[in-house]
C-alpha cells in the first residue's frame, strides 16, 4: 500500500500570491475591466431656467418651451411639436433639443469612448403621435443613429433604433434596426436611458461595440457586437422628423415635459437608494370657510412616490388602505368630501418611492371649516321671532337650533344672543 504524501502549506501560500499578484495586474493592466468611476459631462436640471453648468450640451428651439411644471425632481420643462398648441414658434414640427458640444470643442466622445444619457420624460395625456417618427436620438455624419419613439397604445410605447455606417447595417448579424416595446401610460413620467461604448478597430469599425435602451430600468435593446462607427454631435431628445410635412404626417400633438437629464462618460456607479420619499407642501392649511362640504387634500414629494393617507396616526404604509387618486409622480392629491361646520380634519400621509423605500412616519394634514356666524337679535326681528315662537310653527326662522321644535330651547339662544 502506497503512503499519502503530506501536503506542503507552504506550496498553497505560493500558490495563493502568485493569484493575487496575477490578479492586481489584471486590474492594472485592464485583463479584468475597467474600474475607471465614470464622470459626469452634462447636467440639467431644469430649474427654471436651461442652463448646463458643464458645457457640453446647448439648446435648440428654446422658444417652443412655454414654461416650467413640478417635475420629476423640482421643475420640469414642458414643450410641444405641434404650433396647433400655441407654442411660440415651430422650427419644422420640433420641440425643445438638447444637442451635445463637446464642452464646446467639438470633441463629442471623451477619451473613454463611452456615453451614458439618461433623462426623465412625460407625455401628458393627450400627447398623441400621428406620424411613427418622434426621434429620442438623432446623430449627425456618416456613422448615423435614429432612436425612434413610434407608436402608442393605452398601455405601452414602442420604436425602434436605425444604425447605419456609410449605409452599411451596423447592429450584429448585419441588421438595419432594433425594434423594443416598454410599458407605458400617458401622463406618467419615464425614465429614458442610452448607452455607447464604441467599437474598437480603424474607424471604430469591428463589430464589438454596445448600445443598450432601457425604459424604467428594463432593457429594452441591448447588443454587444455593435460596429458603431464614431457619430457626431448628438440630439437628445426630441426632434419629430415628420413635422415639416415629410409623407403628409402631422406633429406630434399635444405637450411632453424633459426632466433630470445627465450624460456620463461610462455608467455611472452607486448604492442603492435606501431614502424614502421626503414630502412637503401640505394642503389645504388653516381654517376654510364656513359651508365647505368638500376640498382637495394635497402634498409635494422630491421623487416620484405613491402616497396613502389615513385618519389614524402612526398607521404604517401597507396597512393604510386609502391611496391618492392622483399620485404616483411628485404631486399628489385627493379629494375629501362630507366636510362640516366647526370640525377639525386630521389625514395622515405615508408614501412609498420606487425603489421601495417607505415614510417611517406620518406627514399631516390639518385644517377646519369654520363655525356659522351667530345670529345676533334685536328688536327689530325679536318681535316676529316671538311670535313665531308662540305659534309653535317649526321650520320657521323661530327654529332657531334648527331641530324642527319651536320650543322654549329655542326662546332661550334667543336671549342668550341679545344684541343691540
Amino acid at each position: 500500500m502506497r503512503n499519502k504524501q503530506k501536503t506542503n502549506p507552504m506550496l498553497f501560500r505560493a500558490f495563493g500570491y502568485m493569484f493575487m499578484l496575477f490578479g492586481l495586474l489584471a486590474g492594472v493592466l485592464g485583463f479584468g475591466g475597467s474600474v475607471r468611476a465614470a464622470s459626469l459631462l452634462s447636467k440639467v436640471d431644469f430649474e427654471q431656467e436651461l442652463n448646463d453648468p458643464y458645457d457640453f450640451v446647448f439648446f435648440e428651439n428654446p422658444g417652443t418651451v412655454t414654461g416650467y411644471v413640478p417635475g420629476h425632481t423640482g421643475y420640469a420643462v414642458r414643450s410641444s411639436h405641434s404650433s396647433d398648441d400655441n407654442r411660440f414658434d415651430n422650427p419644422n414640427g420640433y420641440g425643445l433639443v438638447i444637442t451635445t458640444t463637446g464642452g464646446n470643442g467639438n470633441n463629442y466622445w471623451p477619451a473613454s469612448d463611452e456615453l451614458y444619457i439618461s433623462y426623465w420624460i412625460k407625455y401628458e395625456k393627450d400627447y398623441y403621435n400621428p406620424c411613427n417618427n418622434i426621434k429620442w436620438l438623432w446623430t449627425y455624419g456618416d456613422d448615423h443613429n435614429e432612436l425612434i419613439f413610434g407608436s402608442q397604445t393605452d398601455t405601452d410605447i414602442r420604436g425602434r433604433w436605425f444604425l447605419q455606417r456609410n449605409n452599411c447595417q451596423a447592429w450584429s448579424h448585419r441588421k438595419a434596426a432594433r425594434y423594443w416595446t416598454a410599458d407605458y401610460v400617458m401622463g406618467n413620467w419615464m425614465h429614458v436611458e442610452i448607452y455607447y461604448k464604441l467599437s474598437t478597430g480603424a474607424n471604430h469599425s469591428n463589430y464589438d461595440g454596445t448600445q443598450w435602451l432601457k425604459v424604467n430600468g428594463i432593457t429594452v435593446i441591448s447588443d454587444n457586437q455593435v460596429s458603431t462607427g464614431k457619430p457626431g454631435r448628438m440630439s437628445v431628445p426630441s426632434i419629430n422628423a415628420s413635422g415639416n410635412g415629410y409623407s403628409g404626417c402631422e406633429a406630434g400633438h399635444g405637450w411632453f415635459q424633459l426632466d433630470d437629464y445627465e450624460i456620463w462618460d461610462g455608467i455611472p456607479t452607486s448604492g442603492p437608494d435606501t431614502t424614502p420619499p421626503s414630502c412637503s407642501n401640505s394642503q389645504p392649511t388653516g381654517t376654510l370657510s364656513s359651508g365647505t362640504t368638500q376640498t382637495t387634500i394635497s402634498l409635494t414629494t422630491n421623487e416620484t412616490a405613491v402616497c396613502k393617507y389615513s385618519t389614524i396616526a402612526g398607521t404604517n404604509y401597507d396597512s393604510i388602505t386609502n391611496t391618492f387618486s392622483s399620485t404616483d409622480s411628485t404631486t399628489h392629491s385627493q379629494t375629501i368630501t362630507g366636510l362640516s361646520d366647526g370640525n377639525t380634519y386630521h389625514y395622515y400621509v405615508r408614501c412609498q418611492d420606487e425603489s421601495g423605500n417607505q415614510n417611517p412616519d406620518d406627514f399631516e394634514i390639518s385644517f377646519s371649516v369654520a363655525s356659522p356666524p351667530h345670529t345676533v337679535y334685536g328688536l327689530s326681528n325679536f318681535i316676529q321671532l316671538v311670535a313665531d315662537w308662540l305659534k309653535s310653527e317649526s321650520g320657521l326662522t323661530s327654529d332657531v337650533n334648527g331641530d324642527g321644535v319651536v320650543n322654549t330651547r329655542d326662546l332661550g339662544i334667543m336671549m342668550s344672543n341679545w344684541g343691540e
